[in-house]
């Protein structure tokens, strides 16, 4: 959202400020996913691809590709009724973190490691846009990668 107040990040050792702020922060994207996923799954699989950044997107195989990928990587997520945030969202730097996921796949739980980052080009003070959607990727965290932990 723009404007008057400076919105200021260290990012990669450089203090940049810009007036455009996310819209969303990581841990509300992640619980949005999450409750869509629990919902309905077609839908949940929709959310999550929506917050990739394009080049997450492309590693995992593309659209189609979400829900293999998913069932593929961490078993037993899709089916759960049993999945929480362990933590408030982590900054490894202030454009870059991770929040942890845990779920229950039968009797056993399970972590998942979520990297954000901001979707902002800080050296050129613009937003970056997806080419393929059209969609302003600055209004919110995107997902960079997901892992077992």
């Amino acid at each position: 959202m723009q404007s008057n107040k400076k919105f200021c990040r260290k990012c990669k050792g450089k203090i940049i400020c810009t007036h455009i702020e996310p819209e969303m922060s990581p841990t509300d994207i992640v619980t949005l996913i999450l409750t869509a996923l629990l919902k309905n799954k077609e839908i949940g699989m929709q959310t999550l691809y929506r917050f990739m950044m394009p080049e997450y997107r492309r590693q995992i195989g593309g659209k189609g590709n979400v829900e293999n990928y998913i069932k593929n990587t961490f078993p037993g997520l899709i089916q759960t009724d049993y999945v929480y945030i362990v933590d408030e969202f982590k900054e490894e730097d202030e454009c870059i973190g991770y929040l942890q996921l845990q779920y229950k796949e039968e009797n056993k739980m399970n972590g998942i490691k979520i990297k954000m980052e901001r979707a902002f080009d800080y050296e050129k003070n613009k937003p970056l846009n997806d080419r393929y959607s059209g969609e302003k990727l600055h209004l919110f965290w995107r997902i960079t990668g997901m892992e077992k932990i």
